[in-house]
């Protein structure tokens, strides 16, 4: 399976920067987005986040905390960290043509094809 930068860009990453969000019930706070876009292609992506550490979780009973794999577990919330946060942001923020150049790569080129992006168009632009 190949990265969607469409899926994380309008699907995923909205649940995570929602206005009232700070963390989401892993998999409850899921399972909307899981039955609409199906269940391999949530799984695929959302690995990928926590293998990159763009995700962290904690058990919302002992609250420890974690980055990386999530044990599958009602118990846990999960939100982004720094690192993911950034990346986010500068995906939902990224123009059409700015993620044409990015599909087909993996998630640190477009993490910094998408932060040169940005800082060369902010940094063009007219104040």
């Amino acid at each position: 399976m190949k990265i969607d930068y469409d899926y994380l860009k309008d699907d995923l990453f909205p649940l995570f920067l929602a206005d009232d969000i700070i963390e989401i019930p892993y998999p409850t706070g899921f399972e909307k987005l899981r039955r609409s876009k199906g269940s391999r292609i949530f799984d695929f992506h959302f690995g990928l986040l926590e293998d990159k550490g763009y995700v962290t979780s904690r058990d919302s009973a002992s609250k420890e905390t974690r980055v990386g794999t999530l044990p599958h577990t009602a118990r846990l919330v999960a939100r982004l960290t720094f690192d993911g946060q950034e990346f986010a942001e500068n995906l939902t923020a990224a123009k059409p043509e700015w993620l044409d150049k990015i599909k087909g790569q993996g998630l640190n080129v477009a993490s910094d094809v998408l932060k040169n992006l940005i800082t060369t168009y902010l940094t063009s632009s007219p104040s």
